[in-house]
């Protein structure tokens, strides 16, 4: 009988709330969840992000970075203003894109210099 309590005790029991978690921990949890699908798309993708583009092959691989990132900040204007056509883009998408983007180029650019 002690068991068959215990089970109902633990089933109704309510759970204790986790406490909310800092803007510090959010910040490290984005960029850890950020860095996982950057990484991943970078291996997708071939790491081509560091190579001159193959239909614009004088484009130096930093300034093909650029020109992405100045469509994202494009995309993002325009889903704040108005509605996506495309379901799947949101500003939350664009926006880790962007930040992809930068920290790739930061990559693209130090390579450069060293």
């Amino acid at each position: 009988m002690s068991e068959f309590i215990y089970k109902i005790d633990y089933i109704y029991k309510p759970k204790e709330r986790k406490r909310p978690m800092t803007k510090a921990e959010m910040i490290r949890n984005q960029f850890k969840e950020l860095g996982e699908k950057v990484a991943a798309k970078n291996t997708d993708y071939g790491e081509s992000v560091f190579e001159p583009p193959t239909l614009c092959p004088h484009l130096a691989a930093s300034s093909a970075i650029l020109v992405r990132l100045s469509d994202k900040f494009n995309r993002l204007k325009r889903l704040i203003n108005n509605t996506a056509e495309v379901k799947e883009e949101s500003i939350a998408d664009t926006l880790d894109d962007i930040c992809g983007y930068s920290v790739l180029l930061k990559i693209q650019l130090s390579e450069k210099n060293s």
